[in-house]
């Protein structure tokens, strides 16, 4: 990993390799508190090419609060998919919303949530799927 101006961590991980030739790559960017920000897929074409990427938020105390996937479509980013996760005062993960981009807005397919004891021990878990949620 490199330390780059912005105090952001990068990784790459080049993948396969087909007779000495690169096919594809990821590459990771983590936060400065070691969280990982972005996870970027490319393919080679003479060049890295963007494929895909998830981008990564988190709270003031580490927990993820939202996963973002994009496609790349030659020239920009587009939205494909997201979840939106919420957590108790014991940093309990207590929902996941996941939601579809549909062009112009997001729209809402699948709802989980969470219950835990006294100990922080999940007890109980529920999926809602196809749901519409208000908001």
């Amino acid at each position: 990993m490199m330390e780059t101006t912005t105090k952001l961590k990068s990784s790459t991980k080049t993948g396969m390799v087909l007779r000495g030739l690169n096919v594809y790559k990821y590459s990771y960017t983590y936060n400065g508190t070691n969280n990982q920000t972005e996870e970027l897929y490319q393919i080679w074409d003479g060049s890295w090419l963007n494929v895909y990427k998830y981008s990564y938020t988190y709270n003031g105390n580490n927990n993820q609060t939202e996963e973002l996937y994009q496609n790349w479509n030659g020239s920009a980013w587009v939205n494909v998919s997201k979840g939106s996760f919420t957590y108790d005062g014991n940093n309990n993960q207590t929902e996941g919303i996941y939601q579809d981009w549909n062009g112009s807005a997001w729209v809402n397919y699948l709802k989980c949530s969470y219950t835990y004891d006294g100990n922080n021990n999940l007890t109980d878990g529920s999926t809602k799927i196809g749901m519409v949620l208000p908001g």
